[in-house]
This record gives C-alpha cells, structure tokens and sequence, in this order.
C-alpha cells in the first residue's frame, strides 16, 4: 500500500486486556500494510519482559488465564500476536523515562528513544492511539 498513514501506539497501560488489543489492533494495521510504531511507556513497559509481567485485567483476571481464554475461543494470544508484529516489520520503541519509572530494561530489538523522537519518527501526519 503506497503512502499508507502511518500509526503509532503509545501503550501506557501494563494491564493485560488493554496491552493484548494494542497489539490486536497494531496487527491489523501491520497486516493491511500500515507503517505501525508501538511506544512503551511507564506500566506499558512491563509488556517488553512477556505476558507474565503483566498487570491482570480490568475484571481482575490473571494475565496466563486471560490469554488462554482467548487462545481458547480462536483469538490471537499476546506471543501470537508479538511475532506477527515482529514479521510485519512493526516498531518496538520503549520511552527512556518510562522504562526508568518502572524499572524495565528494554530487550533487545527494542528502540529506547523518548516522545521527541517518537512522535519524529512517526511523522506530524500519523494517527496516534493512546492505550
């Protein structure tokens, strides 16, 4: 898709239902040929160390019980999801404060960088999405 706007996602939230549709939706952009940059920030860094690092959602249930009830009705679960993101060519930034703020290292293939250079990199024409 040429000239396809580009998108990027600022997760700021660690809970597991709102960090699973972030990807969900990143996927879906990635697929039909977006340009996707996903920003991690303050709780959302926890997503960067797995599924297990994150907070349960916002009914209360388990990060494992959440992603194996949707594994169980046909639906993408977070691994899923981050490999399709990583072999749709998707950015993985993390924002320097926030990984400072919770105490997260970025892993590698992750983009340390901050909201100067995310917003740069995303372009002044790009849609931004806020989880």
């Amino acid at each position: 898709m040429a000239d396809a706007l580009a998108l990027g996602i600022v997760i700021q939230s660690g809970r597991v239902d709102r960090v699973h549709y972030a990807l969900l939706f990143a996927t879906g952009a990635a697929a039909v040929g977006r340009p996707v940059t996903m920003f991690f920030t303050m709780a959302g860094c926890r997503a960067l160390n797995g599924l297990t690092a994150l907070l349960p959602a916002e009914d209360g249930t388990l990060p494992n019980d959440y992603d194996a009830d949707l594994i169980a009705k046909g639906i993408a679960g977070f691994d899923e999801l981050w490999e399709s993101l990583e072999a749709l060519d998707a950015r993985f930034q993390a924002c320097d404060s926030g990984l400072h703020a919770s105490g997260v290292t970025a892993p590698e293939g992750v983009e340390v960088s901050g909201v100067v250079g995310f917003l740069a990199d995303i372009g002044q024409d790009a849609q931004l999405v806020w989880v």
